[in-house]
């Protein structure tokens, strides 16, 4: 006899923890998850097991051999664009979610963004992404997580950005790394980002890239559920460690600060004066891109 395929999920054990309310917003709210990689598929697969009910699915590559130990997806997915395997994974979890893909660079069509309740960034590699990103979220005032893994799976950060409160996510951003180490004075990090040697980078294992994506999600279903604990907290970078993790130096005797393994640690980014999409120069903030970038000396 054929075994019966349920229709729908059963929700009441989600619902012990959310209550039906939780998850019936959830079901309601918008996701943009800007990278569909390792990390952003297990984003994705945890937040449709969670209830949210529509998702914006935007990246322009093709799933390979390489990807398929890391990714929701698998080798019957290989040659297929990731938004294209992710959306029929979250349909074959939940018929009733939305799924909007855009297999293309999320420069290339700003009308992604509008309507939206939350962006999930999960590592952008050109600065030129970075930046039109940043300011395309700050133009559409909307919520953006910037999650990333470090090289070789030592850790990894989830960044919150809240529209028109403190620093964007340009002021966060590896272009705007201003010295080799972070400086951490009284549990505020300066000098933003921590050492570029463990910038986000591929090699990593699944478990250690699922731990980041567990923590990003808790982050995604806290900031949907518009939670006071969250909308109150001065602290909008968490960094965990899968192993021991160099975050930077003292500013006081610059001995380096490590964290060690399975750890998380929590600090304030200040905005930067100078960022090109917040800063003083928002002043510009008509001009494109290329144009902030020649006012401040870019090519």
């Amino acid at each position: 006899m054929k075994e019966r395929t349920p229709k729908k999920p059963n929700w009441d054990r989600v619902e012990g923890i959310l209550t039906k309310e939780g998850r019936e917003l959830l079901s309601r709210k918008n996701v943009a998850i800007i990278g569909v990689g390792s990390l952003g598929s297990e984003i994705t697969r945890l937040l449709t097991m969670a209830g949210v009910g529509n998702f914006v699915l935007v990246d322009p590559d093709k799933l390979d051999e390489s990807n398929v130990l890391r990714h929701w997806a698998d080798l019957r997915d290989v040659g297929k664009f990731k938004v294209t395997a992710v959306k029929k994974l979250i349909k074959q979890r939940n018929p009733d979610v939305q799924v909007k893909t855009f297999p293309q660079d999320a420069r290339i069509n700003p009308c992604i963004f509008p309507g939206l309740d939350l962006a999930i960034i999960t590592g952008l590699g050109s600065n030129d992404a970075q930046f039109q990103i940043a300011e395309n979220t700050k133009q559409v005032g909307i919520t953006t997580l910037a999650t990333a893994i470090y090289n070789k799976g030592q850790g990894g950060e989830v960044f919150v950005v809240k529209p028109n409160e403190g620093p964007c996510y340009a002021c966060f951003s590896t272009y705007l790394n201003r010295s080799i180490n972070a400086e951490v004075r009284n549990g505020k990090i300066y000098c933003a980002n921590v050492n570029p040697e463990q910038a986000p980078s591929f090699p990593a294992l699944a478990v250690q890239i699922n731990r980041i994506a567990t923590i990003a999600a808790e982050y995604a279903i806290e900031l949907l559920k518009d939670s006071v604990t969250l909308k109150n907290s001065e602290k909008n970078l968490l960094i965990f460690s899968n192993t021991k993790l160099l975050l930077g130096k003292s500013a006081k005797d610059g001995h380096e600060i490590y964290l060690d393994p399975l750890r998380a640690v929590s600090y304030h980014i200040p905005k930067y004066p100078d960022c090109l999409v917040c800063g003083s120069y928002n002043i510009l903030s008509d001009l494109t891109i290329e144009e902030l970038l020649t006012q401040k000396g870019g090519d």
